[in-house]
């Protein structure tokens, strides 16, 4: 027991070396956390998971209230994202409502844009909040003026029993915080800063309560993979990329830290790996790679899309896509320094960092790595680099009022 806890009493393990196991409970790997561990009653959703006190969702009642038709606000890339997925389901979306009125009278994907007009709806209607950025302002928007059946992305995918990125049910994302409470636990045991643990702590909060992300726990979009808590400008020297789209990251660091002197940037889709081949055309020290880091040499299917470009922005074109791209591990293609990887790999993280493991020995660069594109990320990546280096540091920050867009740093 921790004497000073007032609410629970707590079981763990300590070993420095340990790696974080749901079946063995609760792990301290640093004696110094052991503070945290016993003021955990200052972050709620850390308690609720320790006390056993979260509470399943019931399905039944968001399904209800969804209903057969919607409107999303948001005709942008997660509201399409979402109009389809629903459609899969079945549904149908009455139209897109968007505060932006040069796009009102336009069609998307069949569906009308329009501005917010009570009017024009039927009395009660649900309105999905369908904006990474602005969904947090439209909920408050909306209030304002009276209509109050709202539901957030995240409550309405889980209504829809929708797949999302890597998982076959976006429900996994509230149902893994039961199922692997300890994990989740000993991943936020790990974090270097208090800001990371507030962020940590919002996050879990967000998934059991099926909510936008609050606004305390959010950072500047503009600050993703370059935040100064983390990132300086000598880390950009020697630059990794995975899943570098059209080169905007690197083209963006570069913008806020100055040039890198030599980045590989991987792409395996044929349409973004073309668009990064021309906009670096003229750098030598720039290597694209129509390629995806792996554990192992390997040959996958060629992506046929790319979840950057939901809207189909990039040339189109009569591009013939590669059946199969390389997957190399970085360990190599990288032989010599490298200060800093960014990761953002549709949930195939873990196995590029696997890959990159003499890299990670060898070099310590500082890491970016995504982690929402599998409902374990926020746990198993923490405890994959650790496994590696446990001299690493770890935070994490979070960029949108949806459940995309969360960063965990190594450095």
């Amino acid at each position: 027991m921790l004497p000073d806890a007032e609410t629970c009493e707590v079981c763990f393990r300590f070993d420095p070396h340990g790696t974080i196991d749901p079946e063995q409970g609760l792990l301290l790997r640093d004696g110094a956390r052991l503070t945290v561990l016993r003021q955990i009653a200052r972050y709620p959703a850390m308690l609720r998971l320790l006390q056993g006190a979260a509470i399943p969702c019931d399905y039944s009642v968001l399904e209800r209230q969804v209903g057969d038709e919607v409107y999303i606000f948001g005709a942008h890339q997660v509201g399409v994202l979402l109009a389809r997925l629903f459609q899969a389901r079945g549904g149908r979306v009455r139209a897109f409502l968007d505060n932006d009125e040069r796009k009102h009278g336009a069609i998307i994907e069949g569906i009308p844009v329009q501005g917010f007009d009570r009017s024009t709806m039927a009395p009660g209607a649900l309105v999905v909040l369908g904006s990474g950025r602005y969904s947090e302002t439209i909920r408050v928007d909306l209030a304002t003026k009276g209509w109050i059946n709202v539901m957030t992305m995240q409550a309405f995918l889980a209504a829809i029993d929708a797949p999302y990125i890597t998982e076959d049910s976006f429900r996994n994302y509230h149902s893994v915080l039961f199922n692997q409470a300890s994990a989740f636990v000993s991943a936020f045991l790990c974090l270097e800063d208090e800001r990371s643990r507030e962020v940590y702590d919002g996050l879990i909060r967000m998934r059991l309560e099926l909510d936008n992300a609050a606004a305390s726990i959010r950072s500047d979009f503009r600050l993703e993979y370059i935040e100064p808590d983390f990132i300086e400008a000598q880390d950009i020297r020697f630059y990794v990329d995975a899943g570098a789209y059209d080169g905007d990251t690197l083209a963006r660091l570069e913008s806020r830290l100055g040039a890198a002197q030599n980045a590989y940037l991987f792409e395996p889709e044929q349409r973004a790996f073309e668009a990064c081949q021309r906009r670096f055309a003229d750098r030598k020290t720039v290597k694209v790679l129509q390629a995806a880091m792996s554990e192992t040499p390997c040959w996958i299917p060629a992506p046929r899309a790319n979840s950057c470009d939901v809207l189909g922005q990039l040339a189109a074109g009569d591009v013939q896509p590669m059946a199969d791209v390389a997957g190399l591990p970085l360990d190599e293609v990288a032989v010599g320094a490298v200060s800093l990887i960014k990761l953002d790999i549709e949930g195939a993280e873990g196995s590029a960092l696997r890959g990159a493991r003499q890299v990670l020995l060898r070099e310590r660069p500082k890491l970016c790595v995504c982690a929402y594109h599998r409902s374990d990320d926020l746990w198993r990546l923490i405890d994959t680099v650790l496994a590696i280096r446990g001299d690493y540091r770890v935070g994490v920050r979070h960029y949108s009022d949806i459940i995309d867009d969360t960063t965990l740093y190594f450095y």
